[in-house]
């Protein structure tokens, strides 16, 4: 019986560790998007000639950035 609850309580921490380790992930992952690949992308763009989709893609995200700063706040 005690071994019971032992696996019992060992699979509600391998389930909470195994949920936290998959949010982290994902906020790292939006972190380096956001830090290395978008600007990369940005940059990619106006060396190849297309600055004018460089610059309404920067815009779209610079309007969800705003947006999103006043919703938290």
């Amino acid at each position: 019986m005690l071994t019971l609850f032992f696996i019992l309580l060992m699979c509600v921490v391998l389930g909470e560790v195994l949920y936290m380790t998959i949010k982290l992930a994902w906020k790292i992952t939006k972190i380096i998007v956001a830090l290395v690949l978008l600007p990369v992308v940005m940059i990619g763009l106006a060396a190849a000639g297309f600055m004018t989709l460089a610059i309404v893609l920067l815009l779209i995200g610079g309007v969800f950035a705003l947006i999103g700063s006043l919703v938290v706040a």
